[in-house]
């Protein structure tokens, strides 16, 4: 248990949640459409993962509650948007522990930011895959 506590990242409030340098990277490397359609996935399954992680470690549900900790992880590792893979990660744990009191105030910082990981990612849309803009290759 005390192995959980040190392993959860803090509060990253004031942080970015994405890292644009990685997408960056990921855009050269896959294009802007299909970076586009990524993130539109991502984004989507952070939205379901939000709306159901709260109610998921109130009803004590371990094995949906580890599940979709892993499968948010997953994508969120694909981005590198570490800060909610660190979080997913011990969320994970938590349900594999039933550490159910350990996981809530994780899973209230997403709830608490998710507008601003949202704003990070219309940012970077806005800003690099403006669809009006034509693809470089």
């Amino acid at each position: 248990m005390d192995a959980l506590m040190e392993a959860a990242p803090r509060d990253p409030s004031g942080e970015k949640w994405i890292n644009s340098q990685k997408l960056d990277e990921l855009r050269l490397s896959i294009g802007d459409q299909l970076l586009l359609e990524v993130l539109d996935d991502v984004q989507h399954q952070l939205h379901t993962a939000i709306e159901q992680l709260p109610k998921l470690n109130t009803d004590r549900n371990s094995a949906e509650l580890r599940l979709l900790s892993h499968s948010l992880l997953g994508a969120a590792r694909e981005l590198s948007f570490e800060k909610i893979s660190d979080l997913c990660r011990v969320i994970e744990v938590a349900s594999i522990e039933q550490q159910f009191d350990h996981a809530e105030p994780l899973i209230q910082q997403l709830v608490r930011n998710r507008s601003m990981i949202d704003s990070e990612i219309e940012e970077y849309r806005s800003r690099f895959l403006d669809p009006q803009r034509p693809e470089k290759h």
